[in-house]
């Protein structure tokens, strides 16, 4: 919010409980959003992040920059990978016309342990 001031708009998650989302999984999720869209005040990126069920769910209107730079899907391959070593639960991508989503399993402490 400090870079685009009111030409982006956010929501927080709160407490998600006992549960765990690895490191900077979210931050990648952010980033992503602020490089494929257009920012402005007439457009404004609002990405919102909730806990829906066992997920934590991060979610973008799509309005994709004109002449955007292709992305490699490296970030979302390393998020998929990340989850695959941790959890049998997948990383759920979805986009829409209007919306680009990612679910994210929350990872439940005594599940997270479990598997070291």
């Amino acid at each position: 919010q400090n870079r685009f001031g009111s030409d982006a708009r956010r929501s927080n998650i709160g407490n998600l409980g006992p549960g765990l989302i690895p490191p900077l999984v979210i931050q990648l999720l952010l980033e992503n959003a602020v490089k494929h869209n257009k920012i402005d005040r007439e457009t404004p990126l609002t990405i919102s992040i909730l806990q829906e069920d066992e997920y934590v769910l991060v979610k973008n209107n799509l309005q994709l920059r004109t002449g955007n730079v292709e992305g490699t899907g490296l970030g979302l391959n390393n998020i998929k990978e990340r989850y695959r070593f941790l959890t049998d639960k997948p990383v759920e991508v979805c986009e829409s016309q209007h919306y680009f989503e990612v679910k994210l399993p929350i990872l439940k402490l005594e599940y997270a342990h479990a598997n070291h």
